[in-house]
This record gives structure tokens, C-alpha cells and sequence, in this order.
């Protein structure tokens, strides 16, 4: 089979109507720029997050109370316990450095983080807990 370029084997291709493809276009610029809008990151991340209730997940009790903008990195900031996070251990309790970590992206997203002697490890969903923002 020769096709109008005169090579064989080779299927033809279709091109788009100008107008078709143009709509795409606008459709596409379309949704990236509403999910942009939506995730709209923290212009100047507040300095405290009240948490209104204790939490916990798995053995790592998150206190209620108020946790104050410790670091940042480019996914997120790290909101510290203030008395820090209490982990039940079989040995009894044991005290641990954490807090919450907030989305730049979605500031409603929220998860816990504990320090371990191997590093900073992100655990479980905080989103549905009640909290506010303070300056």
C-alpha cells in the first residue's frame, strides 16, 4: 500500500480541523487553569495552628492545643507540638518531637509528623480534624 507521500506501509495520517482544534485548546488552558485556582498556595503561612480536639493515629497521640510554624520545605510547613507528640510504646510512654504538617498546595490537607532517630516521617490523614489558623 503507497500512501500520498508515496511510502509504503506507512498509515496517513489525519489532521485536525483548525477550529477543533483550537476548541481543545481553549478546553485544556481551561482545566489546568481552574486547578490551579483551586489549590491556591498560603501567600504568608501563619505563624500558629490550633488543633480543637487530641487526635490520634496508631500508637502517636497529637495533643489539642496549639502548634507554632517551625520549618518549611518546598511541599509544605511543619506546625510543632508545642509539649510534643506522645507515642505509646510497650515500655510505657515516650515523648517525641512532631506536630502537623500543612500542604502548600491545599491548606486543608494535614498530616501528622514525628521525628525518629532515622528522620522526619509524614503518618496518617489530619484533614477532617477541626483547626484554625492564627497569627
Amino acid at each position: 500500500m503507497t500512501n500520498s507521500a508515496g511510502l509504503t506501509g506507512a498509515k496517513p495520517t489525519r489532521k485536525l480541523s483548525r477550529p477543533l482544534a483550537m476548541s481543545i485548546s481553549a478546553v485544556c488552558a481551561a482545566i489546568v487553569l481552574s486547578d490551579c485556582a483551586s489549590h491556591r498556595p498560603l501567600a504568608a503561612p501563619p505563624r500558629v495552628l490550633e488543633i480543637y480536639s487530641e487526635t490520634r493515629i496508631a500508637t502517636l497521640h497529637f495533643p489539642r492545643g496549639l502548634y507554632t510554624l517551625n520549618a518549611e520545605d518546598k511541599r509544605g510547613y511543619y506546625y510543632r507540638a508545642t509539649g510534643g507528640v506522645v507515642e505509646h510504646t510497650g515500655a510505657g510512654r515516650v515523648r517525641r518531637d512532631g506536630g502537623i504538617f500543612v500542604s502548600k498546595r491545599n491548606q486543608n490537607k494535614l498530616r501528622g509528623y514525628v521525628i525518629m532517630p532515622y528522620g522526619r516521617t509524614h503518618v496518617g490523614n489530619l484533614s477532617r480534624v477541626q483547626h484554625a489558623f492564627h497569627d
